[in-house]
């Protein structure tokens, strides 16, 4: 008999993440001793320190540093260079009826946790802890006062995809296993005479041979 198939069980359907609002504060750090090209250059480290340092300094605000550049040097007044670093820093809310009030808290927020990072000088200690390619680099603080009050936000409401729940593959009855058709056994056919006309037995054999008659008596004179 053929073995029985299992019932197909239903796929449980995550349940739906709840709507966000994507908010994206876009700023800059201004920094004297720092090569821009080696920085551009170096992802993994000098990109990863910065970053980690502007989310260190404002409080885990941010998730996330994204599109980290370092722009060409800048002239100050006193002689000295400085390299402008922009950044745009990741925030996800959930909810999405207040994107703009939420997005313009989370700025605020930023620009005030990181100007006190800058003024008592954690961000500058953070940053130089990350990396030692940042053991000769100071800040400009007034660029970078300048930079933080004229940052920007944006906000983007992000909505799940529905979820379709998958229904169960179906599966096919099964079918029985074809069984041949047993063929009947063969039986001997009966002779009904041995060859030749001779009478046999039914195996196709002769039988013995009857007695000769007795010779007639011969007749006198």
């Amino acid at each position: 008999s053929p073995s029985p198939t299992h019932r197909p069980t239903r796929i449980p359907t995550p349940a739906p993440s709840q709507a966000q609002t994507l908010v994206q504060v876009a700023s800059s750090v201004t920094l004297e001793g720092v090569n821009p090209v080696l920085f551009n250059a170096d992802k993994t480290g000098r990109q990863a320190a910065f970053a980690q340092s502007i989310m260190d300094s404002t409080g885990g605000l941010f998730e996330e540093i994204i599109d980290i550049v370092a722009a060409g040097r800048r002239r100050l007044d006193d002689g000295g260079a400085g390299v402008a670093i922009s950044y745009t820093g990741i925030a996800r809310i959930d909810g999405t009826d207040n994107g703009e009030q939420v997005s313009a808290e989370r700025l605020e927020q930023s620009m005030d946790a990181l100007t006190l990072a800058i003024d008592d000088g954690s961000f500058l200690t953070t940053l130089q802890a990350a990396d030692s390619a940042f053991a000769a680099v100071t800040v400009d603080v007034t660029a970078t006062y300048a930079a933080i009050a004229a940052a920007t936000v944006v906000f983007v409401v992000t909505t799940p995809a529905p979820t379709t729940s998958p229904s169960p593959r179906p599966t096919s009855a099964p079918s029985l296993r074809p069984t041949p058709k047993p063929s009947p056994r063969p039986t001997a056919t009966t002779s009904s005479g041995a060859p030749g006309g001779a009478v046999g037995d039914d195996d196709g054999t002769a039988d013995d041979a009857a007695p000769a008659p007795a010779p007639a008596p011969a007749s006198g004179g």
